[in-house]
């Protein structure tokens, strides 16, 4: 009971502790002195491209841990899949390019994190049962409505 006070506190603070500062990383333009100092435009690209997939993978990942029945995480997951889309249609209007290419490497960076969380969901909960979100056993034994 007690890790279960924390996985409900410390999932949802993580995941608003990587989505409000990505947000604002995206969201301002990038000054050409960061750009020479990672290496030039290249590095810079590289960087770029691997946080887009890394950080969305990681969305998607804690998207699927929060203490939320699974419609409501799928949900969430939706949302950071159309954050991608919001913050590339934005990104127009503050000095930096909006690319599809950027929203696609979004989306298979929450499609990936969203895979590996099914992947290792039967590790992660047989190393630490006690986590298993109280919405998925009331969904399990069809009593789902008492939790919401």
């Amino acid at each position: 009971m007690r890790g279960n006070v924390w996985w409900r506190v410390l999932i949802p603070l993580m995941w608003v502790g990587l989505l409000v500062p990505w947000t604002w990383a995206l969201l301002v333009p990038i000054p050409r002195d960061v750009v020479e100092r990672v290496g030039g435009s290249a590095m810079s690209f590289i960087i770029s491209k691997t946080l887009h997939g890394g950080v969305y993978a990681t969305l998607g990942f804690l998207s699927l841990l929060l203490p939320l029945s699974l419609r409501w995480r799928l949900v969430v997951v939706a949302l950071v899949i159309a954050h991608g889309g919001a913050t590339e249609y934005l990104q127009q209007f503050v000095q930096r390019g909006s690319s599809w290419r950027d929203f696609a490497l979004d989306t298979s960076g929450v499609l990936v994190g969203v895979g590996l969380f099914f992947v290792g969901r039967r590790y992660l909960f047989g190393v630490l049962p006690e986590v298993k979100l109280q919405a998925d056993r009331a969904e399990e034994h069809g009593d789902a409505a008492d939790l919401r």
